[in-house]
């Protein structure tokens, strides 16, 4: 007769349970500490630890110094312009005098140089009326010689005869020599280096032999020198006039050189002579008479 095993399912439940309760019987049950809640917060404060909190620094914030104000710039101040010095003006100053009579040689004399410097000359008139002289000057140093005085004149009377000679002078040793006389004569050196000028332009009068004062003249390229000369007694009339800069060596320039007979009238002419900035003084030769020289630019 088959029969049903199968035991019914409350049964199996019991007996799992009498099993699970009879193998736990025979060990002891383990004891399960719950921590305190004071332990279990020690733990998790040191199990778990929160991070650490970067602490961000914080930084002081760079004061910015305010920018430093932009000066105005200086206004520049125009140069001043330099005044230029005054010149140093010096007075004529005589380096020698001396005298003869008739034709003789002088002694050595020592001269310093001077660019302007003027002989002033006399010769007395014979019994006729009559007056002339010639005057040499030598350079023993350098050897050259120069003709002074070249004169003649009638009918002087007491005066005699006189005038004014151009002499540079280098420096050095100096004789003179007289000739063409037999009669008194006087000689007297001066330096006009450095005299202040008389004015401006140029309006000059003269006689015979003559060396005029210093003129100041401007910048000219038309620049003309109206000139006159009066005719002698014999209806002759002749001229030789130089321009000369004040104060430089060697700096003449013949702007005149005329003669002409049969005058009844004075002889007159035009120079052309270009001048820059300076001061210029004129020289005449060649002539006894009444001269004018008056100076114009037609720039």
């Amino acid at each position: 007769m088959y029969h049903n095993n199968k035991l019914p399912f409350w049964v199996v439940v019991l007996l799992v349970v009498t099993i699970l309760v009879s193998g736990c019987g025979s060990s002891a049950t383990p004891s399960l500490s719950v921590p305190n809640s004071e332990a279990s917060a020690s733990l998790a404060t040191e199990e778990i630890k929160a991070p650490t909190s970067t602490e961000v620094p914080t930084l002081s914030p760079t004061k910015t110094k305010a920018p430093t104000p932009t000066t105005a710039p200086t206004k520049t101040t125009a140069p001043t312009a330099t005044a230029k010095p005054s010149p140093t003006f010096a007075q004529p100053v005589t380096m020698l005098e001396f005298n003869g009579t008739g034709a003789m040689i002088t002694d050595d004399y020592q001269l310093p140089a001077c660019w302007k410097s003027l002989l002033y000359w006399h010769v007395d008139a014979n019994n006729y009326g009559s007056a002339s002289l010639i005057l040499t000057g030598y350079n023993k140093d350098t050897g050259e010689d120069k003709t002074l005085v070249n004169e003649f004149g009638m009918d002087m009377g007491s005066d005699g005869l006189n005038g004014i000679a151009f002499c540079p002078l280098l420096g050095g040793t100096y004789y003179f020599q007289t000739e063409n006389t037999d009669e008194s004569w006087t000689a007297k050196l001066e330096c006009q280096d450095n005299i202040a000028p008389v004015g401006e332009g140029m309006d000059v009068q003269g006689t015979g032999g003559f060396v005029s004062d210093d003129y100041t003249l401007h910048t000219c390229n038309k620049s003309i020198f109206n000139w006159s000369v009066q005719p002698s007694n014999s209806g002759s009339a002749s001229l030789i006039l130089s321009l000369c800069k004040a104060n430089e060596d060697n700096n003449c320039e013949t702007i005149v050189n005329e003669f002409q007979m049969d005058m009844s009238s004075p002889m007159t002419g035009q120079a052309l002579q270009k001048v820059v900035d300076g001061d210029y003084f004129l020289v005449s030769e060649n002539t006894q008479e009444a001269w004018t020289v008056t100076w114009e630019c037609k720039d």
